[in-house]
């Protein structure tokens, strides 16, 4: 397998200008929704004036702000049609656990026991996704 990711999907796509030789498997922090592109990502376009003002010494910080929801519906795309090649494998919680930052140790201990409950569900799938791609 060339790589294992958690949560967020930018480096393995970015890593992936070319199909690899061997699949990936990706575990993501939320379920699905209807269209990847539709899932949820910070538009910090909306905070454009006060970026520009507070970090106006660091332009690629802006720019690499105010240009991050394009380039994460790109990923989502990107991360799609891997799935459907049978080169990403994307394992997702039945229901959202946790929201973004969260601190609460009980909810991020339930969210990791939900994560690995369902590994362990799809451990069968897991192997025979892994096992198609060494024959190839």
């Amino acid at each position: 397998m060339d790589e294992v990711t958690w949560g967020h999907f930018a480096a393995t796509v970015q890593g992936m200008k070319r199909k690899p030789d061997r699949g990936t498997l990706h575990f993501r922090s939320r379920p699905r929704r209807r269209e990847p592109e539709n899932e949820p990502c910070t538009d910090y376009r909306k905070f454009e004036f006060l970026i520009n003002k507070k970090y106006k010494d660091y332009p690629n910080l802006i720019n690499a702000l105010m240009t991050r929801f394009d380039r994460y519906n790109e990923q989502c795309k990107r991360m799609k049609q891997l799935e459907e090649d049978g080169i990403l494998m994307v394992l997702r919680p039945s229901h959202k656990y946790v929201k973004s930052f969260e601190m609460n140790t009980d909810v991020l201990d339930e969210a990791y026991n939900a994560g690995k409950n369902l590994a362990k569900e799809k451990l069968a799938e897991i192997e025979d996704f892994l096992n198609v791609l060494e024959k190839k």
